[in-house]
């Protein structure tokens, strides 16, 4: 396949994912109207809707706004300033009228040179004067001033423009992990909701395993083939297990209002009308993890892993800044003048350029604190930082390759549970099938099937916990990796 086509393809998924996502939001929200229509929302749609109305990302996405804006704020010091001005000054006494014009630039290069342009103009008019006559004064300055040693090249002014970028790319990098624990989070609030409906539906099947196992004896005991006290034993189970049902539902309801939040909280003001049910999982399939390839990967892309580095290179900035600062403030300044008469402002700037009227003017200015402490203390504390964020990245580094082992053995441990529930589930059945039979024609007895019952019924419990606990090893260990957004097609600059 070429790269156009690739690209296409890339294209079309993105142009699909987004219609499916449209249109899902579409029904959520025509179900929100209609009370009876209930919508059937998967691990996907539930993320999607997550980080489309949720809270969580509506905060997260204000973040590297503020940054950019506060990187446009250390640019500010690049700005160049205009300066107007205009003044009247007149003497009753002498009837001597003078009116003053200014017009200025300046501002700071990214050389670290400070300038400042200054056109000034005087007009001074006599009206003892004959045919009332202006004399007009015209000044035109440059002024110039260059670090040499200290702030040499505009250190500190870009020092802090660099670090103002570095902390926009750790803001979006910090976004981005807030997506990644958004999916995580969904995801487990999904098989949450998953794991309280099963166990929901399994406490129902009891009570109905109850319930027919009490209408048996009821039969039984009509026509004498079984005493009153193995009935009254049916009836309590069955009272219990009506209660378990009532639990049950219970827990239920809370996990849904959980992923209503999660989903839905910004999407409408009343979310408690919203009705909706859940899609069943894909049967498991097992995750081959090969743990030194996935930290390779895990090193390369994991957001919160690229900011430890974006920190060390955030106090290297500062420490060789601080290094600067330490060197004594020598500065190189140059003035450049041009000085006019004539009789109007335009006249008196037209003669600018008259050779006798240039001066001009270089020299050094320096100064040096003999103790300097303020700025070796400096030096000293960025060198602390530095080493600290090197410790922090190498911590960082262990704790990847730790979790990376400990979430491997913990999927592979969860796929082999899974394996046994399911083993589990078959033998409690077949247990339960032939006690019912044995109860059927006499030989069995109420006490046993309902034994059998509660084994079957924790059986089926453990299993669908451990589908639940195996989906959600595999949501950490891709959480872990960094890959999480990869697999459920998620770009996480979409919903900034």
């Amino acid at each position: 396949m070429d790269n156009e086509t690739a690209l296409f393809g890339l294209g079309l998924r993105s142009v699909m994912r987004n219609v499916v996502s449209c249109f899902c939001l579409s029904c959520c929200i025509a179900a929100t109207s209609v009370a009876d229509e209930r919508m059937v929302i998967s691990e996907e749609i539930a993320i999607d809707h997550a980080l489309r109305n949720g809270f969580a990302i509506s905060l997260a996405a204000y973040s590297p706004e503020i940054a950019a804006q506060s990187l446009n704020q250390s640019l500010s010091v690049y700005d160049t300033s205009i300066n107007l001005g205009y003044s009247i000054q007149d003497n009753t006494r002498t009837n001597n009228e003078q009116r003053g014009y200014d017009l200025g630039l300046s501002g700071l290069l990214g050389t670290g040179t400070s300038y400042s342009v200054a056109l000034d103009g005087s007009n001074f008019i006599d009206s003892n004067t004959s045919g009332f006559i202006p004399y007009v004064a015209s000044d035109l300055l440059l002024v110039f001033s260059q670090s040499l040693l200290r702030d040499f090249g505009g250190r500190s002014s870009r020092s802090s423009v660099q670090i103002a970028r570095k902390q926009r790319d750790i803001s979006l990098l910090n976004y981005e992990s807030s997506v990644m624990n958004i999916v995580a989070g969904v995801s487990n609030a999904y098989y949450n909701l998953y794991l309280a409906k099963r166990n929901l539906e399994v406490s129902e099947r009891s009570r109905d395993l109850a319930l027919n196992l009490l209408k048996g004896n009821k039969a039984r005991l009509d026509v004498g083939t079984m005493s009153e006290v193995d009935y009254i034993v049916a009836e309590s189970a069955l009272a219990l297990r009506d209660e378990q049902v009532i639990i049950s539902k219970s827990n239920y309801d809370v996990f849904r209002d959980q992923m209503k939040e999660l989903i839905f909280g910004d999407s409408r003001e009343n979310i408690e009308s919203i009705e909706f049910s859940i899609e069943e999982p894909e049967e498991p399939t097992l995750l081959i993890t090969n743990v030194d390839a996935d930290l390779e990967l895990a090193l390369e892309i994991r957001p919160d892993y690229e900011i430890f580095e974006k920190l060390i290179e955030v106090a290297e900035i500062g420490l060789g800044n601080a290094k600067s600062q330490k060197l004594p403030d020598l500065k190189l300044n140059a003035t450049y003048g041009v000085e006019s008469r004539g009789t109007s402002f335009v006249g008196g700037v037209g003669n600018l350029n008259s050779e006798e009227t240039h001066n001009y003017s270089v020299g050094l200015t320096g100064s040096y604190s003999l103790q300097n402490r303020s700025r070796k203390a400096s030096v000293i504390n960025f060198q602390i930082e530095l080493d600290k964020a090197k410790i922090s990245h190498q911590q960082r580094k262990q704790s990847i390759t730790l979790n990376l082992k400990r979430g491997a053995e913990l999927v592979r441990r969860n796929w082999k549970r899974l394996e046994v529930s399911r083993k589990t589930y078959l033998t409690a059945e077949k247990s339960l099938n032939a006690e019912e039979k044995k109860l059927e024609y006499g030989t069995g007895t109420t006490l046993d099937v309902l034994n059998l019952q509660v084994n079957l019924i924790n059986a089926e419990s453990g299993k669908a916990q451990a589908v639940v606990d195996y989906y959600k090893s595999v949501v950490a260990y891709r959480g872990i990796v960094g890959n999480i957004l990869k697999f459920y097609d998620v770009d996480a600059s979409e919903f900034r």
